[in-house]
């Protein structure tokens, strides 16, 4: 970026009658008020004569001449505000700082003073500059030689427009978006932030990591950075999305069960089953979120996990592993040997000591075959094409997408599931969906 300071200034009329003390003047003075590498005049169509005789006088030194297209332009907020952002997008893409910037809105009409000072803060000009002065006249105009230059800052402004930005993200599931938008107030490289938004801003931020380590399913990280989330105050306007009563708990347990998934499944399967029951009800949530994102392949993967968690659990329940299933238990041998004589695929060896691995599929079977009810609806289910087609997706084995594409079928698929679940743990799934989706009611549209 250009280190060179660039000082852009409206050119109004002044008064006709003391043109030079009303106008020239001033605008020579706050010209001068600075080491500007380019000064960029931006007069109407009736004061381009005015700024054409700065440029000459040259005293300041490099000018640029960036008039208003039409005669009445000064007068249309719409038109002016073109323009000026126009100046300032050039200039920046030329390779100024919008920090080398300062926007004096001083001169011209009221509308084009509003124009420009919109248009900085539009592109991040952190300077605006105000020529005032303590003397008066009888119109109240500032008596000729007594200005006063004063610099203010779009800092609040800006940070305020980036907190309504977070906002939208954070209503709209863009978690880690909200961590790029947003500096961080305590780094020592952020950018100023504003002391009276500095909670605000930390606030936001930490409710937008806790949501996105959760929604990425990282419940160790959403777990160790809960109590800051949960402790925010947030800023007003943002009650609607504050980490929900419980949520805390719920990415605990889930976390929790993911870190001692390896001893459950050695010594405890019923502990086990609750932890793939609620994994089951957090999956289900997250589908409806990815639906809602219109991301239907990512959905669609985690219909097909979801289906095959559910059956997992079911299993965990009567004591058996789906990876790890005993060849000499008789219900096995016996599912086993009718798999063989079917010539039906997907039985394994999982181990050295020749456990067996189940498949999706293969667990739904067996389920049916130990006189699980729900079995049955398992092997329907994971029989539709939207779900079987999982394996030759471009984020498994295949070269296309093959999820839905749209969302009535993944709907349907999920409330599938959710009726499912409710009857495989009708005592804690409940609770475990209602857990699963407490996140702000906006971030998580139900179908």
């Amino acid at each position: 970026m250009n280190a060179g300071k660039t000082l852009v200034i409206t050119i109004g009329t002044g008064n006709v009658d003391e043109l030079e003390t009303s106008l020239i003047t001033p605008l020579r003075k706050s010209m001068a008020a600075g080491d500007w590498a380019k000064i960029v005049l931006l007069p109407s169509k009736i004061t381009v004569e005015t700024a054409e005789r700065l440029i000459q006088d040259g005293s300041c030194g490099s000018m640029v001449l960036r008039p208003l297209p039409c005669p009445g332009d000064e007068y249309e907020p719409d038109t002016c505000f073109a323009h000026f952002d126009s100046v300032l997008a050039d200039l920046i893409h030329e390779g100024t700082c919008p920090q080398n910037i300062t926007a004096d809105f001083t001169r011209g009409t009221k509308v084009m003073s509003a124009a420009l000072v919109l248009a900085a803060t539009r592109h991040g000009v952190p300077t605006l500059r105000y020529i005032t002065g303590d003397q008066r006249d009888s119109r109240h105009m500032v008596v000729g030689g007594s200005e006063i230059i004063k610099d203010g800052s779009t800092t609040y402004v800006t940070a305020q427009r980036q907190l309504d930005a977070a906002r939208t993200l954070i209503e709209s599931g863009n978690f880690a978006a909200v961590l790029m938008l947003l500096p961080d107030p305590d780094s020592p490289f952020a950018p100023l932030v504003p002391d009276k938004l500095r909670a605000g801003i930390s606030a936001a931020r930490a409710i937008a990591a806790f949501y996105a380590a959760w929604d990425r399913l990282d419940f160790a990280r959403a777990d160790d950075i809960c109590k800051a989330a949960i402790s925010a105050s947030l800023p007003q306007g943002w009650s609607h999305l504050a980490v929900p009563d419980g949520a805390g708990r719920w990415v605990r347990q889930l976390a929790e069960g993911t870190k001692a998934e390896e001893s459950l499944r050695r010594s405890d399967k019923t502990g086990m089953a609750e932890h793939a029951g609620r994994l089951s009800a957090e999956l289900i949530a997250n589908a409806r979120r990815r639906i809602a994102e219109s991301q239907f392949e990512d959905a669609s993967l985690r219909v097909y996990r979801a289906t095959e968690l559910i059956g997992q659990a079911l299993l965990f329940a009567r004591g058996f592993d789906s990876q790890y299933m005993p060849p000499d238990d008789p219900a096995v041998a016996a599912f086993k040997e009718e798999m063989d004589k079917k010539k039906s695929a997907g039985i394994g060896q999982a181990n050295k000591d020749g456990t067996l691995t189940f498949p999706r599929d293969k667990v739904a079977r067996f389920l049916k075959r130990l006189e699980e009810p729900l079995g049955a609806e398992l092997t329907k289910l994971g029989e539709r094409t939207d779900v079987k087609a999982r394996n030759e997706s471009i984020l498994i084995h295949g070269f296309r997408s093959t999820g839905p594409k749209d969302s009535p079928p993944l709907k349907a698929a999920l409330d599938s599931l959710q009726n499912i679940l409710l009857r495989a743990f009708p005592v804690s799934a409940e609770n475990w969906l209602r857990s699963a989706d407490a996140v702000p009611p906006r971030l998580n549209p139900r179908p």
